[in-house]
């Protein structure tokens, strides 16, 4: 199922608002070990950006990920309509 999702272009916004909730994750991470991530930054070298870069990847497959729930649910929801309408239609 994912395969048939790989073809499809996220948009730009979706890939970003995926990222920067994984970004405050991690910093809530980095916090909670007494570390900030301007610091972890500093110490690694990377810029935001570069950080940004690193999850982008992960970011997308989460997205597409959530897009493949997404239909399944429907799919689910409109066959469970369908089998409580033939109820319906007998009584």
């Amino acid at each position: 199922a994912y395969q048939a999702f790989s073809e499809i272009d996220i948009p730009e916004v979706m890939i970003e608002g995926q990222v920067n909730q994984m970004i405050n994750n991690f910093a809530r991470q980095l916090q909670m070990q007494g570390m900030n991530i301007e610091d972890f930054m500093k110490y690694t070298g990377m810029t935001f950006d570069t950080l940004k870069e690193q999850y982008k990847e992960e970011a997308i497959k989460r997205i597409k990920y959530r897009l493949i729930f997404a239909v399944i649910i429907g799919i689910l929801v409109v066959a469970a309509i369908a089998y409580v309408n033939t109820f319906r239609k007998k009584d």
